[in-house]
């Protein structure tokens, strides 16, 4: 499995549905697939991405607020 800041290569995984929930950041996968491992390190895989995800996009929010607040204090 190989992933990149934008995206995650599945290899050879049979079936995998990603879906978040309405008005929400909870991410729900489904993996089906013969293989245990594959689907454990698939979904690790996932977890580590999602969590970089947000990290930068809480950073992001962040220093929009900082900027924000610095303009109005202007």
């Amino acid at each position: 499995i190989k992933y990149s800041m934008n995206s995650i290569s599945l290899g050879s995984i049979q079936k995998i549905s990603l879906e978040f929930g309405k008005k929400s950041n909870i991410l729900t996968v489904q993996i089906k697939d013969e293989n245990k491992e594959l689907i454990i390190e698939t979904l690790n895989n996932i977890s580590k991405k999602y969590q970089e995800y947000s990290i930068a996009d809480k950073k992001r929010k962040t220093t929009q607020a900082i900027d924000f607040l610095k303009s109005q204090k202007e």
